[in-house]
């Protein structure tokens, strides 16, 4: 009797510490939830790297089982999490209660799945991490991106042959970025940063790499090319609404430009996908 006491309480307490960690993790998950759901890129990026692990799933055929282990893995996990915890709390760096977070998520992933799925749960933090950066520096990183996408879009419609300009005007909103083709204005606004772009295929690619066995500097190589074809599918949006729109009646304009937004940017995240994760559905090399 003593024996099946014992052993309920071991399942149980796992539990209850989880539930008191997720209790005082709660504010920075409500903020990270509400950041997604204010923000479309980031929402959108979020759903991306759901996606992505459901895809990496199917494709390396991996079984997931539940364990429910409260393995010393598991437990290292969680008090480094809580040291993090009170490093930030006299620190006031809210990037390391970010770190504290993604360490708990993993102990609550190794507890339900073991150690059998340490790639999978590794990979899935490592994009988790990348996302909660996101949410941290989506409001410095936009007039940046910003510019960049209106320098280089301009540059783009110059090569074929459009009489492009690009300046800042400033009006009662605040600021704006306007993109002038052949004397007709464009607003470059913070949906045509390429932020969502670039964060989903840089999830995408994160829970990918992470989990196939390749060597750090092809790991490094692959998140250039990710760079690189997250930007440029962007640009790309920019130069075909800007050539198509002309030619179309002004309640048109909306329809067309959702359209466009979603061909290429699923078309870069399928372009992307099929570059990470080989057709083949054979075991990667195990590195030594």
């Amino acid at each position: 009797m003593k024996y099946k006491i014992a052993e309920s309480s071991e399942k149980t307490l796992p539990f209850l510490i989880f539930l008191v960690t997720g209790i005082v993790f709660f504010p920075v998950i409500n903020w990270l939830l509400s950041q997604t759901i204010t923000h479309e890129q980031l929402l959108h990026a979020f759903l991306v790297f759901l996606l992505s692990g459901a895809l990496l799933v199917y494709e390396r055929n991996i079984s997931i089982k539940f364990v429910w282990r409260f393995s010393d893995t598991s437990q290292n996990l969680l008090i480094f999490s809580y040291a993090l915890l009170v490093l930030a709390i006299f620190t006031h760096i809210n990037l390391i209660i970010l770190a504290s977070l993604c360490l708990s998520l993993g102990s609550i992933l190794w507890f339900m799945f073991g150690k059998e799925q340490k790639r999978l749960i590794v990979s899935s933090l490592g994009a988790f991490a990348l996302f909660s950066a996101i949410a941290v520096f989506l409001p410095v990183l936009d007039w940046p991106l910003r510019t960049l996408a209106g320098k280089w879009a301009a540059f783009g419609l110059s090569l074929i042959g459009q009489n492009v300009e690009l300046g800042l005007i400033n009006s009662k909103a605040g600021p704006m970025l306007m993109l002038l083709s052949n004397s007709r204005p464009f607003h470059v606004a913070a949906e045509c940063n390429g932020f969502g772009m670039l964060g989903s295929c840089l999830l995408m690619a994160t829970i990918i790499l992470l989990y196939r066995k390749l060597a750090l500097f092809d790991r490094i190589g692959w998140l250039l090319i990710t760079i690189v074809l997250g930007l440029f599918f962007n640009i790309i949006r920019i130069i075909i609404i800007v050539l198509i729109a002309p030619s179309l009646p002004e309640n048109a304009y909306m329809l067309m430009h959702e359209c466009v937004g979603l061909l290429t940017t699923y078309g870069g995240l399928a372009a992307l996908y099929f570059l990470l994760m080989p057709g083949e559905k054979k075991p990667d090399p195990i590195l030594d």
